[in-house]
């Protein structure tokens, strides 16, 4: 008879650790707005981010009228400079979306470096720039684009 207690106790007791989980689920699902609208302004900041530091959109912001070794500079100061201004968003993105998102940076820099050294020979920095981006490191494109999908499919995930 003692045996059916302990077994009853048993029962009960998973009953209300399940309960208990079931509880704590319905409790995450209530998302505080001020959260929720935290969450989407850092996926908006870290999309932009990334469109930002596309060579596409870097290169020619940072302009032809130098030497270089300058541009391969700035590139890295532009890209370091970006990610630094966001680096808080982390916060608010999961762990391996701000990790696409630091490969993205890190592939791009690194591809750009690479790219720019290849076309130094042409001397005319405009020149070097427009080789670099008709020669594109696929790398940089495929990182880019996963660290983005991440970020959307984390959003609609969770909203």
């Amino acid at each position: 008879m003692q045996n059916e207690y302990w077994g009853l106790i048993g029962l009960v007791l998973v009953v209300l650790g399940f309960l208990f989980m079931v509880w704590q689920e319905k409790r995450k699902m209530k998302v505080d707005p001020k959260l929720m609208s935290m969450k989407i302004q850092a996926a908006e900041r870290m999309i932009l981010f990334l469109e930002r530091i596309k060579p596409e959109n870097l290169l020619p912001r940072i302009g032809f009228e130098i030497h270089y070794l300058e541009l391969q500079q700035r590139v890295l100061q532009e890209i370091k400079q970006e990610l630094d201004h966001n680096v808080a968003q982390q916060l608010y993105l999961s762990t391996p979306v701000w990790e696409k998102i630091k490969w993205a940076a890190n592939t791009t820099s690194a591809s750009l470096m690479h790219n720019i050294s290849s076309y130094a020979a042409l001397q005319d920095t405009k020149q070097i720039v427009v080789q670099v981006l008709q020669h594109q490191d696929e790398e940089v494109q495929k990182s880019i684009g996963e660290a983005l999908q991440a970020i959307k499919d984390e959003v609609h995930k969770n909203f």
